[in-house]
């Protein structure tokens, strides 16, 4: 299918869109106008620039409708739009924010967008399918994460609002007239007249007028304007979380999750996201409850991990199970856990990671942990764990 809104053969519609979610995420999509190439037009430049090409996202954002669909999870919102014939229009997300974030000038908080054209996505995936012609399904996760194409679902329905797309209208083109055959007139001679003499006119005297002198205007003195007091600047107050992982709002971290069957000690494969912190902490909602078979547990593992900065050289990761129910044990494979990427190379170097035994109870040792400059890796093969059960890790940084 079609991943664009095409109503270049059509009069104006009023367009009545629906949107769903199913994401974590607060997602937003708009609209804007393309060629029949998905090429822009520079509103500034007035050049033309296709998919991929430096400018093409600046462009794109530059000519968005200002539609601003978005919804709850779990909630149908609907809006209604009045879009001109004779083109066509695109869509694009902005994933876990608005389009404001991108145009207050602050780069600092701009979010990840993906559009319909693979060739100006960032990460060289197709986050929008369409599977109907009256529907997109979007992906936000960085390379596809769980690729169900259910994070924003945007349904559409036109209605003619009776306005034809403007065509201007071929000019008019008079037919030459058939010249007239001439016709030579007869000229009769004129009678000669004798000219009247002019009588004679005496001039009249030349009167000048009396000039007033006009009477001086003194200017007005000009009022006195006092100086205005010199303001001095308040102080910036310093941010008390600035950390390695919080002091540079573009630094990121992935989250993987590997976690096998009992029955093999082959890895599947990860279940990724991408989070960015301006605040130096995110928080990350994990789950190893379908990876364990049921004949091995009669409960679920359920769990939230918490990073933060907490100085300039140091930070720690909190791992809390107070959603799990009732006790599991995870199978013996070779590895069952998490594993930490600095995947934008922006974090300082993992220069040492240690188990604060005075915050954690849950039976691992240091064999559990292992690292290098850029990864962090956890593993709870083997592990028993309860609604109690809490792992907090303390990580040294390299100095910047």
């Amino acid at each position: 299918m079609t991943n664009f809104l095409d109503l270049s053969n059509n009069s104006s519609q009023t367009v009545t869109f629906t949107v769903d979610s199913d994401a974590v995420f607060e997602n937003t999509v708009d609209f804007y106008a393309v060629n029949d190439d998905g090429s822009v037009v520079d509103p500034i430049t007035g050049n033309t620039i296709a998919p991929g090409e430096d400018g093409y996202s600046e462009a794109a954002i530059a000519n968005r409708l200002n539609l601003d669909l978005q919804t709850d999870n779990g909630v149908t919102s609907t809006f209604t739009a009045d879009l001109a014939g004779g083109e066509i229009y695109a869509p694009i997300i902005a994933v876990n924010s608005d389009f404001q974030a991108l145009e207050d000038g602050d780069l600092s908080n701009d979010p990840p967008v993906y559009f319909s054209f693979v060739e100006a996505n960032s990460d060289g995936f197709d986050h929008v399918q369409s599977d109907d012609p009256n529907q997109f399904n979007f992906e936000d996760l960085f390379d596809g994460g769980d690729q169900d194409f259910d994070d924003l679902v945007i349904g559409f329905e036109l209605e003619d609002t009776g306005t034809e797309p403007e065509v201007e209208p071929e000019p008019e083109v008079e037919p030459e007239p058939e010249p007239e055959p001439e016709v030579e007139p007869e000229v009769q001679p004129e009678p000669e007249i004798e000219p009247e003499p002019e009588p004679e006119v005496e001039p009249e005297p030349e009167i000048e007028p009396e000039v007033e002198p006009e009477p001086e205007i003194e200017p007005e003195p000009e009022p006195e304007v006092e100086p205005e007091p010199d303001i001095e600047p308040e102080p910036e107050t310093p941010d008390p979380t600035a950390g390695p992982v919080g002091e540079d709002s573009g630094n990121e971290i992935r989250v993987g999750i590997f976690a096998p069957t009992s029955s093999s000690d082959d890895l599947l494969d990860s279940v990724e996201g991408e989070i960015s912190s301006e605040n130096a902490e995110f928080i990350f909602s994990g789950s190893f409850s379908g990876f364990v078979d049921e004949e091995d547990s009669a409960g679920t593992v359920e769990y939230t991990i918490d990073i933060s900065g907490v100085s300039e050289d140091r930070g720690n990761i909190i791992f809390d199970f107070d959603e799990t129910t009732n006790p599991v044990t995870l199978p013996g494979v070779d590895f069952f856990g998490n594993i930490f990427t600095d995947f934008t190379n922006t974090i300082p170097a993992f220069e040492n990671v240690t188990i604060d035994s005075s915050a954690s109870n849950l039976g691992i040792d240091s064999s559990a942990i292992s690292f290098s400059e850029d990864t962090i890796e956890v593993n709870f093969a083997g592990v028993s764990f309860d609604s109690n059960s809490i792992l907090e890790l303390d990580i040294e940084f390299a100095d910047i």
